[in-house]
């Protein structure tokens, strides 16, 4: 990533933000000490979605819905499940 400083980057900006949109990135810097970060943006689009690539690393118990136990339901209820 270039660093330029900010009276470079105020007296070249259209050229600068060409670079950018290009993929270019730079940090405007003030007397050496960094102060901004200028990036492109994301194209907006959301990423593909890549079904399966978790197949068989997930396992889901056959009784995955049963009722919970009553300990269990008295702990959320705060008194008895009588």
């Amino acid at each position: 990533m270039k660093q330029i400083n900010i009276y470079a980057a105020k007296t070249q900006l259209s050229q600068i933000v060409d670079r950018v949109s290009k993929g270019e990135s730079f940090v405007i810097a003030k007397s050496g000490t960094p102060l901004a970060k200028l990036v492109p943006l994301d194209d907006g689009k959301p990423a593909k979605i890549r079904f399966g690539l978790m197949k068989g690393e997930i396992h889901i118990e056959p009784d995955f819905d049963a009722p919970l136990p009553d300990a269990v339901l008295d702990a959320f209820e705060g008194g008895s499940s009588t």
